[in-house]
């Protein structure tokens, strides 16, 4: 029998989703929506949704690195001079956080230098095209070839904000389940200076400058209900003057340029920050679920989690507006160490000894115990005011202040005062030659969490630690996602276990308990997809 030629055939047309599409619709499925509801409301084939299924791990991981940028991508497309990109983000960031105006230009010259250590694509020009998509990778807004300093991302952020609270509720976690970490640069012996206070002033005062510094990390969960010791690491495995790492208040770490790379943060979120999430959540009765906000910076590897403790990542040139730990918690941890400096240079000083005397006596070990102190007086309330921006929390806590400067304003050793006495110290020392004032000091003393110059990462230190990550990364096993059972699977489930027991002899109460059971999730069902 012949084909009849004028029945319609028409053929489908395809179509290509963005990512954030699918991504979309891997969450609808593991909330219980069927698969071919999913597919009819995309208009696509189940074998489509299955593809995306099948997918999930790399669409994810593409997420975690690409932040918004999957929002309006079809396909996860990697570029040829990834280390680049990433060690020109590392060095961008720290010339912003120094205040450094960078215009296009610069970024380009300085991505050339990076391609002549780690390579890539041979035609590589850090060309205005180049620049662009760096620009758009990174979530950069307002730089132009000749453009000055940059701001902020407030636009994305704002934006940030309403997914931030819509998958709070959608996960139904409470602030005693969301995390933040954050990492500072501390140059421990740095002291107030002016324009005119040269570099060379500061080493004959006994600071040293570069070698003097340590990176700090602080982890809270939104609650301040479970503090994490601090992460400090320094330049040296075992300094002379720490004996015994066991007996230390913090969570102490070694890395060439003191600093965090991946394999340092991935060795502390399963040695340390699952066991103790985990611990936390069954001694407070909480269901076994938490997640852990990070920013991108290139030391914090991507694909990390344990069962059901997740990372996610803020979205790039947004962390200074929405961050926790840099709304308040970093600087007053800061102020609070200057504090105990402060009263130990006084002390020394009341005793016979000189400012330069003092600085040099000054070990790692005071250091540690001192940013110990100062992580343990910051309060509950402090920590739950810096989530204001994006979990807005009741305070009632009892008492507790929020802000060091109220913390400090007591009759003993009133703020002024010890500014006052600190500040006339260091004008009666020959070596700053009565160069500092008493504005100097409380602007040093309240310095926020931006860094100087001189503090910045140097290149050496960026390629060290960008090549510490690349190597991290591959010596990672590939991600493995649990895969959440979803709610219709469950019912399924225990219709299968109920249909099998009633062919045997078993007790009514056990029966019914069942069937309760049955009925809770399939309420649950209804109340998913009813919202």
């Amino acid at each position: 029998m012949a084909l009849n030629n004028n029945v319609n055939t028409k053929k489908r047309k395809h179509g290509t989703q963005l990512l954030s599409v699918k991504l979309h619709a891997l969450h609808e499925l593991k909330i219980g929506t069927p698969m071919i509801e999913v597919a009819n409301k995309l208009k696509v084939t189940p074998r489509t949704v299955k593809n995306w299924v099948k997918n999930e791990n790399k669409l994810m991981q593409w997420e975690e690195q690409h932040n918004d940028e999957v929002i309006e991508r079809k396909r996860m497309r990697y570029t040829d001079n990834s280390l680049v990109d990433k060690a020109t983000w590392l060095w961008f960031t720290e010339q912003r956080a120094a205040g450094v105006p960078i215009q296009g230009t610069t970024i380009q010259l300085q991505a050339k230098f990076f391609h002549t250590i780690f390579g890539g694509s041979k035609k590589f020009e850090a060309s205005n095209g180049w620049l662009h998509k760096w620009q758009k990778r990174y979530n950069i807004c307002g730089l132009s070839i000749s453009n000055e300093k940059l701001s902020a991302d407030t636009v994305a952020a704002e934006m940030y904000k309403i997914h931030f609270k819509n998958y709070i509720e959608m996960e139904e976690l409470t602030p005693d389940q969301i995390f933040n970490c954050d990492e500072t640069r501390l140059n421990y012996k740095m002291m107030p200076k002016t324009n005119v206070l040269s570099e060379n002033d500061l080493e004959t005062c006994g600071v040293k400058g570069r070698n003097e510094k340590v990176t700090v990390m602080a982890c809270s969960n939104a609650s301040g209900t479970l503090k994490f010791p601090l992460v400090v690491i320094g330049k040296y495995a075992r300094p002379r003057a720490i004996k015994d790492l066991r007996l230390l208040p913090v969570y102490y770490k070694n890395q060439n340029s003191a600093w965090m790379n991946s394999s340092l943060f991935e060795e502390w979120f399963e040695t340390e920050f699952v066991p103790k999430v985990t611990e936390f959540l069954i001694s407070e009765g909480l269901p076994n679920k938490a997640i852990l906000f990070i920013d991108n910076c290139p030391a914090h590897p991507t694909g990390l989690s344990n069962e059901n403790i997740f990372i996610e990542f803020f979205p790039s040139n947004t962390t200074s507006l929405i961050q926790p730990m840099e709304q308040g918690c970093l600087q007053n941890l800061k102020m609070f160490y200057r504090q105990s400096l402060m009263r130990y240079i006084i002390d020394n000083v009341n005793c016979g000894e000189t400012l330069t005397q003092s600085l040099q006596k000054i070990t790692i070990k005071d250091v540690i115990f001192w940013i110990a102190l100062a992580w343990e007086n910051i309060t509950r309330k402090t920590i739950r005011d810096s989530w204001k921006s994006l979990l807005p929390l009741s305070n009632n806590i009892d008492n507790e202040q929020s802000y060091i400067i109220e913390q400090l304003e007591d009759p003993i050793d009133p703020l002024p005062q010890l500014l006052k006495e600190f500040c006339e110290i260091i004008q009666h020392d020959d070596n700053y030659n009565d160069k500092v004032e008493l504005d100097d000091v409380s602007t040093w003393f309240h310095s926020s969490n931006e860094i100087l110059l001189e503090d910045c990462l140097n290149d050496e230190e960026i390629i060290d630690i960008i090549r510490d990550t690349d190597r991290s990364n591959d010596d990672r096993p590939p991600l493995i996602k649990s895969r959440k059972v979803t709610t219709y699977e469950a019912q399924k489930s225990l219709n299968n276990i109920i249909a099998y027991l009633d062919e045997y002899i078993i007790s009514k109460e056990t029966l019914s308990v069942l069937h309760d059971l049955k009925e809770a999730i399939k309420t649950k069902r209804l109340l998913l997809k009813s919202t």
